[in-house]
């Protein structure tokens, strides 16, 4: 019996760290500027939960938006006080000198386009791309 809770001790401990691997997000950074995003290019992998740390380095709000990437467990955590202009969920603003980010696990592999939907930012450039593998 001593042995049979010793085991079942054993089984919860080796549980509880399964649970926790890889609970915790890989970070990205990224850094939003008149009128570009760096890096240009991200590389993720799918299933992999990220939590993408969108830094705005430029003099305006800026934001970080992909409209069609299959993802899950989807957060954003923003500075930014009022609407901003994307319905995506997978979208985060950050305002001048802030950092927000956005926590998200890739489920298809593919390339994605990214935008900053500020008005006029696109336009000018303002364009990056994910890819997934």
């Amino acid at each position: 019996m001593r042995l049979g809770h010793v085991m079942a001790s054993v089984g919860l401990v080796v549980a509880a760290v399964l649970s926790g691997c890889g609970s915790k997000p890989t970070e990205v950074d990224v850094s939003a500027r008149e009128f570009s995003f760096t890096p240009s290019e991200v590389h993720l992998q799918r299933g992999k939960t990220y939590a993408l740390r969108l830094h705005n380095d430029g003099a305006v709000l800026h934001d970080w938006s992909i409209d069609r990437m299959p993802a899950k467990n989807v957060r954003a955590e923003s500075n930014v006080t009022h609407a901003t202009h994307s319905a995506s969920p997978l979208h985060v603003a950050a305002e001048h000198g802030g950092t927000s980010t956005l926590t998200f696990t890739p489920t298809e592999a593919g390339t994605y386009d990214v935008t900053c939907t500020e008005p006029g930012h696109r336009e000018s450039g303002m364009t990056a791309r994910v890819v997934v593998e």
